[in-house]
């Protein structure tokens, strides 16, 4: 055992050899394994470019390495610049998500129906029911904050849910609280909308509800 742990320790000394407990990995198998991660995740992106990464699970999963291992060489590329790591999510250093010009036509049309009905835009739903490719355009709005997203599916531009939480603001202030039929009506739109506008504001702690009524926090 004396001589193994010595031979390994002049294998390291030498840069042949890595330690990653419990293991010992050859250096040039480490980095045909970094390349072949490299490439793994260049390929995720070239079958995905609107993603925003790959699930760090399904490449440790495709790899076969232990979990040791794999996380030394991730941590390896990150430090090298060659991979960037969010949350559960890994991404090449230089991908940027890019709309193909089938889908910049899209987005403009979506937008398009957005800046005609700011305050009563259709939601998500509505839109890939027009068009199922859309599901990756509206997520492309949304991860690059040109769209906010609130509960049922209901979208708005950003600039516009905040000229609403101004409305509501300044009807508050002027006539103290108020039930979701005012401030609907104040906004002439539909309960469709208001109910997961105000439930974001709540969330905000921007209103707080008492009742069946809302006032300013």
């Amino acid at each position: 055992f004396d001589e193994i742990a010595a031979d390994i320790a002049r294998l390291q000394s030498k840069g042949r050899v890595r330690i990653i407990k419990p293991y010992v990995a050859a250096t040039a198998w480490l980095e045909d394994r970094k390349k072949g991660l490299v490439e793994m995740v260049k390929e995720g992106h070239q079958n995905d470019p609107l993603g925003e990464g790959l699930p760090s699970a399904s490449l440790a999963s495709r790899m076969k390495l232990p979990t040791e291992v794999f996380e030394e060489i991730v941590t390896s590329l990150v430090n090298e610049k060659k991979l960037i790591r969010s949350g559960a999510l890994i991404r090449s250093a230089d991908f940027k998500p890019v709309l193909n010009v089938n889908q910049q036509e899209a987005s403009e049309k979506i937008m398009a129906l957005f800046a005609a009905n700011p305050f009563a835009p259709p939601s998500r739903g509505e839109l890939v029911s027009q068009n199922p490719a859309y599901a990756d355009v509206i997520k492309y709005l949304k991860d690059h904050k040109n769209l906010v997203e609130l509960t049922d599916g209901i979208l708005f531009r950003p600039q516009d849910f905040q000229a609403i939480r101004e409305k509501i603001a300044g009807f508050l202030k002027a006539n103290g609280p108020a039930t979701v039929s005012q401030i609907r009506e104040m906004l002439g739109t539909s309960r469709k909308y208001v109910l997961p506008v105000l439930g974001r504001l709540d969330e905000e702690g921007f209103t707080k509800r008492d009742g069946d009524l809302r006032s300013l926090r």
